[in-house]
């Protein structure tokens, strides 16, 4: 999977979650980011967002962006699990109709932080069936 050359520009180095784990440090903290696409029985794509942090997190959500072609932003809620010592959430990303690879990126949210992934777009795409 290749990522698409129509991405906005900018200076954030881009990681493609699809081929192997993003990894950042922001203020102090190390992070790691993992996508898992996951079987859907309806034909469309479902994945699992993994976040691994030393960080000290109380409440935590992703936006997920368009980010070949705006299509809205939807929520990615994350829930923290005890057992893998990581913080999940499981979304299907909307298709798009005009292009048959769409690329979309997840931006991290803190209740009164700025983006977590600050320095590291965090990238996938989805292609249509």
């Amino acid at each position: 999977m290749e990522l698409s050359g129509n991405q906005p520009e900018t200076d954030q180095p881009a990681c493609n979650l699809a081929h192997e784990p993003c990894t950042w440090d922001v203020d102090g903290s190390h992070w790691q980011a993992s996508l898992t696409q996951l079987p859907d029985e309806q034909g469309s794509a479902r994945f699992r967002f993994s976040i691994k942090t030393n960080a000290t997190i109380e409440r935590m959500h992703g936006v997920l962006r368009g980010e070949s072609m705006y299509l809205g932003e939807y929520p990615v809620l994350l829930t923290y699990s005890d057992s893998e010592q990581e913080w999940q959430g499981v979304f299907t990303p909307p298709v798009c109709t005009v292009q048959d690879i769409m690329v979309w990126r997840i931006d991290l949210e803190l209740p009164g932080r700025p983006a977590l992934n600050a320095g590291q777009r965090l990238l996938f795409e989805v292609h249509r069936k």
